[in-house]
């Protein structure tokens, strides 16, 4: 199982807010899933950032294709 922590700012379902969501792939699903609720909503980058597990090292920063919401990928 592969898991993804990806930092969104205003995305539309919490508009001019800091959301964390976890995404999971494995064998059974080569498309990310989504978890049904963020692990945080929040006003500042920095309490976005306080939820990345760990063990989640590496940052990706937005690619030029990801949506304009998505602002990192840790993984």
């Amino acid at each position: 199982m592969l898991e993804t922590f990806t930092i969104f700012f205003d995305p539309a379902d919490y508009p001019r807010k800091w959301v964390v969501r976890r995404f999971v792939c494995d064998k059974s699903s080569p498309v990310p899933i989504p978890d049904v609720e963020p692990l945080i909503v929040c006003d500042l980058l920095e309490d976005a950032r306080s939820v990345i597990p760990e063990r989640a090292d590496i940052c990706f920063a937005r690619h030029a294709n990801d949506e304009p919401q998505i602002v990192e990928t840790w993984m």
